[in-house]
């Protein structure tokens, strides 16, 4: 077993995503969602239903080739409704769906459910700590990743 200051923490940080992800497609499969389409419904949620793709693409922090794909997989399977603006059709409006409501429920049930379960190898302090430390260390890469943006003049 390595040491701790052998580890590589992005390399730790992508194993612990891929694990998350797997159990998070699990748990979803049953419903046709897949965990990157559940992203989206909760963005969808926080935002009260309905965003712009260009939203949901910031918010997430993906590409406009993979929102789309997500997006029309989800049109397609009935858990979101899409359509043009009518003032500058550039711009593609995207709502939930009461299929999407439906799975909403079951998801933020798994979403507890698997957060227990990521924590019951520490105490309360511990996952207090961690939680902590990891909206830190994002708060902090975000930071770095928009002064590098405006560097290049992209911001």
């Amino acid at each position: 077993m390595k040491k701790p200051e052998q580890v590589h923490i992005g390399y730790l940080l992508k194993q612990i995503n891929d694990k998350i992800e797997a159990s998070g497609n699990f748990v979803l499969k049953e419903y046709g969602m897949t965990f990157a389409q559940s992203r989206v419904l909760a963005c969808l949620e926080d935002a009260g239903g309905q965003a712009t793709q260009k939203e949901i693409e910031g918010w997430l922090g993906v590409t406009h080739p993979t929102i789309v794909g997500i997006i029309s997989r989800m049109e397609r399977d009935g858990f979101v409704r899409c359509w043009q603006d009518e003032h500058d059709r550039r711009i593609k409006n995207v709502q939930l769906t009461e299929k999407a409501d439906q799975v909403a429920e079951v998801l933020q049930a798994s979403i507890e459910e698997n957060e227990k379960d990521i924590l019951a190898c520490f105490s309360r302090q511990e996952g207090q700590e961690l939680v902590r430390l990891l909206i830190r260390l994002n708060d902090y890469l975000g930071q770095q990743s928009d002064a590098e943006k405006r560097k290049k003049g992209l911001k």
